[in-house]
């Protein structure tokens, strides 16, 4: 074909396929609307699952078409945060610009249903465990009781696990019994049995507080996520004779419910050949970063950065924050001054926290920098602000507090090169977490002292410090004496002990 004839068959069929780029003037819910809400709205909005009401029929559409639209143009949903081009992840859910206004002119229009027999099947969701029957299912040892209104509350609980071997998780699956009230959960690994000797001491399901000595972070669910195994042959360990702990977040959703979380648990035929890194940023949810951020402030910035010392592989990402958070953005930059992107959400939902899996390992070469940076509005024109007037707000675990961290999960690209990534890891969090917190305790523990007892009660340490109280509390007696507040630095090199294998 010569370049005339290439030329004119381009310039013919320009209109062609520009038409085929652009929604239907007046689309029709079977035809053109249904195809998209069950595609990308149904596997949460059908009965029995986490949506607040169905999306699954025309009836059901054309009463919520209205709000769908504003959902969908407000990017609230479907609930998938990344912005685009900054980064690329598995199980991307994201519409069109074309599927948007799709949705605009449906409803514009009148919404339509259109002729019957062009209604699509619903697809065929996986009833129960969506990654198919578990090896183990562990259960917590008993309901908690959530009361319809109050306070977020922060428990714990102990799930024995009973392994005579090692074995290696390749996914953890949570379900929750009521999805209304469990916002997250944390899936920590006690090698201890601390947790055990803790659990229903007040008698009630799980126990207050967390005073495990070097336990681990190996999984994490939020409203939303969806179970998936890790890449590439990769999985966590899990010691024979250990047992998990769920650090949970339980939110009164109006109406009394009681909470028991299940496990499943997914096991790799063998241990994996590289090992699993978490490099966040800044250390321990902001807490080294002593986040203080004033009343009406718009544009508090959060920021932190590390070097590589050996080349890595990135396999996921994920950032934590609570309600005055607007945006955030990981990004490394290699030797050459190339920009690497990891993750930009740049309108933050405190309720829907994931993490995101990378179609494929990113390469970041040795010496590369990894930045990463949070933004947090405390004005009245953030709509998520809870305090009206606004007021400052410092670093803590209530919802009313703020925390703040991205954390990426690599490994090494040579095995043997694990020593030094979690040496500069360890390094990071001890040296930032220990100068922190040293110097609260060193310059101000009279000023905490507020009855002049020698001793600081929980209500006389700031929220900040509280997250460490109970760990540090070691004879149980409810104080602080200035040795055991001294001893933040021993409990601090523990916590260095959760850099390996955390998800």
């Amino acid at each position: 074909m010569s370049h005339t004839q290439l030329l004119t068959l381009l310039v013919t069929a320009a209109p062609l396929l520009a038409q085929q780029g652009e929604a239907k003037a007046k689309p029709t819910f079977t035809e053109d609307v249904a195809p998209i809400v069950f595609a990308n709205c149904a596997h949460c909005h059908r009965s029995g699952e986490a949506a607040p009401f169905p999306l699954t029929s025309y009836r059901e559409v054309r009463k919520r078409g209205r709000n769908l639209l504003a959902a969908v143009e407000d990017g609230f949903m479907p609930p998938w945060h990344p912005a685009p081009g900054y980064g690329r992840f598995r199980n991307e859910a994201r519409l069109a610009e074309r599927e948007i206004e799709t949705l605009r002119r449906w409803v514009k229009t009148g919404m339509p249903q259109g002729p019957a027999d062009e209604l699509p099947a619903l697809p065929e969701f996986t009833p129960g465990w969506q990654l198919g029957e578990p090896d183990l299912i562990l259960t917590t040892q008993g309901a908690f009781k959530v009361p319809a209104r109050g306070r977020d509350i922060y428990r714990n609980f102990a799930i024995p696990v009973g392994l005579e071997e090692d074995r290696w998780i390749t996914a953890i699956e949570v379900r929750p019994s009521s999805r209304s009230v469990l916002h997250h959960t944390l899936v920590m690994l006690d090698e201890n049995g601390e947790a055990q000797e803790q659990e229903g001491r007040d008698g009630r399901p799980g126990f207050r507080g967390m005073r495990l000595r070097g336990g681990r972070l190996i999984a994490g669910w939020a409203v939303g996520g969806m179970p998936e195994h890790l890449p590439e042959g990769l999985a966590i360990k899990l010691p024979k004779g250990s047992d998990l702990v769920l650090q949970s977040h339980l939110h009164p959703s109006g109406k009394a419910a009681k909470e028991q979380t299940t496990l499943g648990l997914h096991f790799a035929d063998e241990a994996p050949e590289r090992t699993l890194v978490s490099i966040q940023l800044p250390p321990l949810f902001g807490f080294t970063a002593g986040i203080d951020i004033p009343p009406n402030e718009r544009d508090y910035r959060l920021t932190d950065s590390f070097e590589l010392p050996c080349d890595v592989e990135a396999v996921s990402v994920g950032g934590h924050a609570h309600l005055l958070c607007r945006s955030m953005k990981m990004h490394a930059v290699d030797p050459d001054g190339n920009e690497i992107p990891l993750l930009k959400i740049t309108n933050w939902d405190f309720d829907w926290q994931n993490r995101y899996t990378y179609r494929s390992l990113v390469p970041l070469p040795e010496g590369s920098t990894i930045y990463a940076e949070l933004i947090y509005d405390n004005s009245r024109a953030n709509k998520n602000n809870p305090n009206r007037p606004p007021k400052r707000v410092r670093w803590g675990r209530e919802t009313t507090d703020e925390m703040g961290s991205l954390s990426l999960m690599v490994v090494p690209a040579d095995e043997a090169d694990l020593g030094k990534i979690e040496a500069a890891v360890l390094a990071k969090v001890g040296g930032r977490a220990l100068a922190r917190a040293k110097d609260v305790i060193d310059e101000r523990f009279a000023g905490f002292d507020s009855n002049g007892d020698g001793e600081l009660q929980k209500d006389e340490v700031p929220r900040r410090m509280q997250f460490f109280f109970d760990r540090l509390d070691t004879d149980g007696n409810g104080a602080l004496s200035k040795s055991e507040a001294k001893a933040i630095e021993k409990l601090l090199d523990g916590l260095g002990g959760g850099r390996r294998n955390v998800r």
